[in-house]
């Protein structure tokens, strides 16, 4: 499904008999993909081969006008197998910084507010997952935050 559109990506999956696919802004930026027909699937989960029916399928997006994450000159990753630094009260782009261009931080508004996180600046990091001193195994890092001016839940 890799290459294709959001909207003909489901409906490939749903023809094969999975349940409908969950998906990501693949550049952890939290968007929501409300017209598949403007977005592109980069990855997918499982990856291609033989999977049980049963399977969930993840798939992570852009927006067609975008690259996806690890096509670019200068892409990055942070490396695996590493315990997770300690993001905790620090803002959230110093996670992007460190987590790299291929690495996949999904933000989360932790304040009860419910806002969107667009975009890395002006957010602190309350929380995250994987927690300080675990494995990073290459997977997407949760961050929960809340806006700089405000206090951690």
């Amino acid at each position: 499904m890799v290459g294709r559109r959001v909207h003909a990506a489901r409906a490939a999956a749903r023809a094969a008999g999975f349940a409908e696919p969950r998906t990501y802004d693949a550049l952890g930026r939290d968007r929501r993909q409300v017209v598949g027909q403007q977005w592109k699937v980069c990855t997918q989960e499982p990856r291609p081969g033989p999977v049980e029916p049963t399977a969930e399928i993840t798939l992570g997006v852009v927006r067609l006008d975008e690259p996806c994450p690890g096509t670019g000159p200068r892409d990055t990753t942070m490396p695996t197998g590493l315990p997770m630094p300690d993001f905790r009260g620090r803002p959230l782009s110093r996670v992007h910084d460190e987590a790299g261009t291929r690495t996949v931080v999904h933000a989360v508004d932790v304040s009860g507010q419910g806002r969107i996180v667009r975009s890395p600046s002006g957010w602190r990091v309350c929380s995250h997952r994987p927690a300080a001193g675990a494995v990073f195994t290459g997977k997407p890092i949760k961050v929960m935050v809340v806006p700089s001016r405000e206090r951690c839940p």
